[in-house]
C-alpha cells in the first residue's frame, strides 16, 4: 500500500511544482523522477505474496548498518550545509530521506521493546525505553531538514530523493539484519533487485543535479505571483 501512495505523491508534487511554483524540470530531473517512480512500483509488486516472519534480528549487523547510514546522513548534511554549489539542497534531501528510513527501523525495534517493557514491567517502565524518544525526535529532525532542502532547492527534485531513500533504507536493513524474507521466485527476486537499482539510480541522478541560483529562482517565483494577482 505504501509504495503506490508514495508514487502518486511524487506525481502530484511534480504537477503542483510546475503549475504553482513555476519550477522548470530538466531532462535529468524527469529521468531521476521516472526512475524512482518505476522503482517504487516494482518494489511494491515484488512485496506481494512475500510471507511474513516472526520479529528477529542480528543486533551486531543491525546496529552496524544503522550507524553506517547515520554516518552517511551526517556526511551528506555536512556537505549540504558547507558547500555553496547547486547540489547542497539535494544532499540535505538525501540526509532527510535516510533519517526517515532509519526512523522506520527504529519504530520496528521500539514497538518490540516498548511492548515487552509494558507487558512485563508496566507503563512506567515502557516510558523508559530509549526507542520511544528516538521515535519522537527523528521525524522532527527529518521534517526540518526536508523543509530546508525545499527552501534551498526545487521541490520537484527534493521530494523524490527523500521518498526514494526513505523507502529503500528500511528494506535493505530489514533484509540484511532483520531476517525479512526475499521473494521466493527468481522472477520476483530479480524484480526486487531491479527496484533497488532504479530507486538508488534515480536518487543519484537527482542528487547530482545542480540547482539554479537563488536570485533567479526568487525572481521567477515573484514574477509568477505578480502574474497570478
Amino acid at each position: 500500500m505504501v509504495q503506490p501512495i508514495n508514487t502518486a505523491g511524487i506525481a502530484l508534487l511534480a504537477v503542483l511544482a510546475i503549475t504553482k511554483l513555476g519550477e522548470r524540470p530538466e531532462l535529468s530531473d524527469w529521468l531521476g523522477i521516472g526512475a524512482i517512480i518505476t522503482g517504487l512500483v516494482l518494489l511494491g509488486r515484488s512485496m506481494i505474496g512475500v510471507p511474513s516472519k516472526a520479529f528477529s534480528y542480528n543486533p551486531i549487523v543491525l546496529w552496524f548498518f544503522v550507524l553506517f547510514f547515520f554516518v552517511v546522513a551526517g556526511i551528506s548534511l555536512f556537505n549540504g550545509f558547507t558547500k555553496k554549489n547547486g547540489q547542497a539542497s539535494n544532499l540535505i534531501a538525501v540526509a532527510a530521506g535516510i533519517i526517515i528510513g532509519l526512523t522506520a527501523v527504529i519504530i520496528k525495534l521500539g514497538w518490540n521493546d516498548i511492548g515487552s517493557r509494558f507487558w512485563e514491567h508496566g507503563f512506567r517502565n515502557a516510558l523508559l525505553s530509549p526507542y520511544l524518544y528516538l521515535i519522537l525526535l527523528l521525524p522532527f529532525i527529518a521534517l526540518v531538514l526536508e523543509q530546508i532542502a525545499i527552501q534551498r532547492g526545487k521541490a520537484i527534485v527534493v521530494m523524490p530523493i527523500t521518498t526514494g531513500m526513505s523507502n529503500i533504507i528500511p528494506i535493505i536493513i530489514g533484509i540484511i539484519a532483520m531476517h525479512e524474507p526475499m521473494p521466493s521466485t527468481a522472477g520476483m527476486f530479480l524484480l526486487r533487485l531491479t527496484s533497488f537499482v532504479f530507486i538508488i539510480g534515480g536518487s543519484i541522478i537527482l542528487s547530482l543535479r545542480k540547482n539554479e541560483k537563488e536570485p533567479k529562482r526568487k525572481a521567477r517565483r515573484a514574477a509568477l505571483r505578480r502574474r497570478a494577482s
